[in-house]
Order: C-alpha cells, then sequence, then structure tokens
C-alpha cells in the first residue's frame, strides 16, 4: 500500500514536469545508475537539456547525484 502510495506521488511529481525531465527519469529508471553522458546517449536532448532536466529531478527529490571516486569531475545520477 505504502508503496502505491508513492508510486501516485511521484507519478503527479512528474506530470509537472517538463517532457525532458520525464524522460530522464524513465531512462534512468530502467537503467540505474548512469553518468550524464550515458543518460544523453539514450535519449534524443541535448547535453544542456539532459542537465537542467536532471537538475529539476534533483530539487523534486526523484533523482540523486554522487560523485565517481575514480575521477571527481564525474557524478553518477540515481533514482532515490
Amino acid at each position: 500500500m505504502l508503496e502505491s502510495i508513492n508510486m501516485e506521488n511521484i507519478d503527479i511529481e512528474l506530470n509537472v514536469l517538463p517532457p525532458s525531465a520525464r524522460a530522464v527519469y524513465l531512462i534512468l529508471k530502467e537503467n540505474n545508475p548512469m553518468y550524464i553522458g550515458e543518460i544523453t546517449d539514450h535519449s534524443d536532448y541535448s547535453r544542456r537539456t539532459i542537465q537542467q532536466a536532471l537538475n529539476l529531478l534533483e530539487k523534486s527529490d526523484l533523482v540523486t547525484h554522487y560523485p565517481d571516486f575514480r575521477d571527481l569531475r564525474r557524478h553518477q545520477y540515481t533514482i532515490t
């Protein structure tokens, strides 16, 4: 029951976001975790659009990122 309520909240949150953010969320849902370059390869959006979508998703607490400790310039993104 709790999971269905949580999924409804996520659906509501995604509905107010732009299509690019919804697409990025769905890509991450299938291929979790990913680098921004990998997300760009799986979509038809530009890197800048993907970055903006990730920022919106992070502000909505749907996605989080963490550094790649082998290369601190890179971050992996994952669904929260």
